[in-house]
């Protein structure tokens, strides 16, 4: 298969001899060699699964194992019998510019995990013999490598493979639409039936192909050959010791390791890194720890560079393959996946049948057919559940059976460490935080702090600390006064007041959280980041920025961008509204936070796609009239008296089946602008006031939206009033009940002091005093009896 697969993909001008480097690598599957190198796929069950052979067959006495030195105070806690994957080394580096951090995740599948597993049960000494993490970082260059400018850097990178020219190129002449499809026909499904041998011949040919056509340059750059040359010598040291050594490391690295340049390429275009000497490293300025992770995490469609897709399948192959049931696990495990998509998709009110899981399974095993596969794998499992459980076209609407596969695919289970393991730096970063800011976290009873968050930085700082751990639901602090940003409440406080207390749960949610990162401000950016992309709508999108403010996240670049692409899609209205207020306020209390994000191009975004919603309004429901009104009040606030959103609001006035509230508002803002007189919105009140009974019955509703934004139209002159008085003199008793509650909304928009003025003129315009209405004769005893019975007399005719 790989020989065939591989002709005329290679240019012989990079490789002279492609017969003499094949020699080369095959040489390398000798059990009778001192130094045996086995070749992998980070997270490969077929990769595990020969080399548990391997180990069995070759019978080391020492096992080397790619990965940096510095966590060989490790290999007891990840060896233990207590320890459940997922799970992560994480490395952390501490220079004179910044502080550089990187995970090296393992599954139970991973190759790396069971040497070490593997070692501790046969008694073999092993170890991880890469350079340190931060002699990784000094012999790389910006940008690339572990300096990679990304979300999680992770220490092992498959893409010299995956990507390589070589390796795209046998795909696309496989036929194939990815790296990971043509890695799971031609390695972890067809390896499975063959012998121990013919996997390292193919596994050796394919790595070495691939390390044949990377540029020298790069591999220099991202501080490959450094490390291969640190690896080297730790070979020989080892080799001075022990007979049989088996040397475990990624694919790429393994040509690289076990073969002369000479078969790679020309003089001109061989490696040339040498392990270069650092300075001394301060144990303060580094940092390895184990930690938990997830399945999430791990998932390469997730992001993680080296990892294989669908976590979660391949674990649950590897225990099959475990069990002896060998190439039947595919099937078995593809069967359960139908299965569990079946039922999901049926709880939550889907249509999926047990017909379709039957139709699902008969395409899984034709689709392998037809692919030259001998059992269907996790590609023909998801186009079985895309062909048969999804009705009709993909979309929105019907693509729950495709969410609820990924799920079942990637898995949710987040890794436990042993109770003696060292705990993860997020614990740490936590008791660091509570020591700068003098909180006692060594009693259970509750204390209170109260912070001054606009005079004093470092109160700011401790804010946005137990705002933090409120986001992460460690359940430490709960405020109790102060600014509340997402509801709007108590804005005017300058203190906050906080309860915090130390309780037996908090070291479990930091350890959890820690898949998100090593500090609190990691975890919560890393859980923020995720978060925006998720279905979010715009209204969600601004709560997640809200809490990002409060935390003192500076949220810029890419999210800044995935957040503008949520709301530039959204058409929800109400919704943009709402992130529109969010985000404005953030906008003005930047300032007053000493906060220096720009929230200008957000709302933007948010201004114009509610400005492009904002004709389409016009026709609403009586329950959306106050979020509307408030809305375009803010609007106006915002834009004052722009063209373009005056231009919006004529057009929208124009619009005749217009609710009346609107109506009212719309005109108002068009009145404060001098773009409507005063006597132009009085005979739009007439109009109401003096229509049919049904547009009668519309004018309280149209009067509070004027005063809603024009209160000062009352007072300009007595015409509204003594339209309204007249309109209320001549109105009947049932239509003015109905007419009442918008009244009084109406009305509800004026201050007490502006009540009092509308009654003074009232007053005046009947010629009484102001005050006359609060005055009047005592009830005589007579008359309140005569009142009582009276009611008592009407309660009982009612039934009552």
């Amino acid at each position: 298969m790989g020989c065939k697969m591989s002709s005329g993909i290679i240019d012989k001008n990079i490789i002279p001899d492609e017969e003499t480097l094949k020699a080369g690598l095959y040489s390398l599957v000798d059990f009778s060699r001192p130094v045996f190198y086995f070749p992998v796929r980070h997270h490969s069950p077929i990769c595990s699964y020969f080399l548990q052979k391997t180990i069995e067959e070759y019978k080391p006495d020492c096992i080397l194992i790619e990965g940096p030195e510095d966590a060989n105070e490790l290999k007891d806690v990840l060896a233990s019998e207590n320890l459940e994957t997922p799970i992560a080394i994480y490395y952390s580096f501490k220079d004179k510019e910044e502080v550089h951090r990187c995970y090296y995740p393992f599954l139970d599948y991973s190759p790396e995990l069971v040497a070490l597993r593997e070692a501790q049960r046969l008694g073999i000494p092993a170890s991880f013999f890469d350079l340190g993490y931060a002699e990784i970082i000094n012999a790389t260059q910006e940008g690339r490598g572990l300096k990679k400018d990304q979300e999680k850097v992770n220490y092992n990178d498959d893409s010299y493979i995956s990507e390589s020219t070589f390796m795209k190129g046998l795909v696309e002449k496989a036929g194939l639409r990815c790296f990971d499809e043509f890695w799971e026909k031609y390695f972890e499904i067809e390896c499975l039936s063959g012998t121990l041998k013919d996997f390292l011949k193919t596994m050796l040919l394919y790595c070495g192909m691939c390390r044949a056509v990377a540029p020298t340059r790069e591999l220099e750059e991202d501080g490959c050959l450094a490390r291969e040359a640190h690896m080297r010598e730790n070979i020989e040291t080892a080799s001075k010791k022990y007979k049989r050594i088996l040397v475990v490391t990624g694919g790429f690295h393994t040509p690289g390791l076990a073969l002369s340049d000479d078969l790679f390429r020309s003089k001109d275009n061989r490696k040339t890194g040498k392990k270069e000497k650092s300075a001394a490293l301060s144990k303060e300025d580094k940092g390895v720890y184990v930690m938990s992770y997830s399945m999430e995490a791990a998932d390469a469609l997730n992001g993680y560079a080296s990892g294989m897709p669908y976590p979660a399948f391949y674990q649950s192959v590897w225990e099959s393959i475990n069990k002896g049931e060998g190439m039947e696990a595919y099937s078995s495990v593809v069967l359960a996946g139908l299965v569990r998509v079946g039922k999901n998709v049926r709880a939550k009110d889907g249509v999926t049948s047990t017909a379709d899981e039957i139709a699902a399974l008969s395409m899984a095993a034709n689709l392998a057919s037809l692919r030259g596969k001998d059992v269907p794998g996790a590609f023909e499992l998801s186009d079985s559940v895309l062909s048969s459980f999804v009705k009709g076209e993909l979309s929105p609407a019907s693509n729950l059976p495709m969410k609820e596969l990924r799920k079942i695919l990637t898995g949710k289970k987040i890794g436990r460490l042993p109770a003696d393991a060292k705990l993860p730096p997020l614990v740490h970063d936590f008791e660091e935080k509570c020591r700068k800011y003098r909180l006692d976290i060594h009693a259970t009873v509750k204390k209170e702090v109260t912070l001054q968050i606009f005079a004093n930085e470092k109160h700011r700082d401790e804010s946005a600390f137990f705002h933090s751990m409120c986001f992460l639901g460690s359940g430490f602090a709960s405020r109790k006064r102060g600014p509340n940003l997402h509801t709007g409440i108590d804005r005017n406080l300058i203190r906050e007041t906080w309860e915090y207390r130390w309780n037996t749960a908090l070291n479990g949610i930091l350890i959890d959280n820690s898949v998100y990162g090593g500090t609190i401000e990691e975890a919560c950016t890393t859980i923020v980041k995720k978060k925006t992309g998720e279905s979010l709508n715009s209204a969600e999108a601004a709560e997640l920025l809200l809490s990002s403010f409060e935390m003192g996240i500076d949220i810029q670049g890419e999210m800044i961008k995935r957040l503008q692409e949520i709301m530039q899609a959204d058409s929800d209205f109400f919704s943009l509204s709402k992130a529109f207020s969010s985000v404005n306020m953030l906008d003005r209390l930047s300032s007053l936070y000493r906060n220096e994000m720009s929230f200008s191009n957000i709302k933007d975004t948010l201004f114009r796609k509610i400005l492009s919603l904002l004709p389409g309004m016009a026709e609403l429901r009586d329950e959306d009239l106050e979020r509307t009104l408030s809305s375009i009040s803010e609007m106006y606030y915002e834009a004052g008296r722009t063209e373009e959103f005056l231009g919006v609001l004529k057009i929208l006035a124009s619009n005749e089946k217009i609710h009346p509230g609107l109506l009212g508002a719309v005109q108002g803002i068009l009145y404060s602008a001098a773009e409507l007189s005063g006597d132009e919105v009085c005979t739009t009140a007439k109009g109401f006031m003096n229509g049919t009974s049904e547009k009668r019955l519309k004018t309280a509703a149209y009067l509070r939206g004027i005063f809603y934004t024009a209160r000062d139209l009352i007072f300009s002159s007595m015409e509204l009033i003594e339209m309204l008085d007249a309109f209320l003199g001549e109105v009947e008793v049932e239509p003015f009940l109905k007419l009442l509650p918008q009244l009084r909304l109406a009305f509800g928009s004026f201050t007490p002091r502006e009540i009092d003025r509308i009654a003074e003129k009232v007053a005046g315009k009947l010629g009484v005093k102001a005050g006359s209405i609060l005055e009047g004769n005592n009830v005589s005893a007579e008359g309140f009896e005569y009142g009582r019975s009276l009611d008592e007399r009407i309660l009982k005719l009612l039934g009552k």
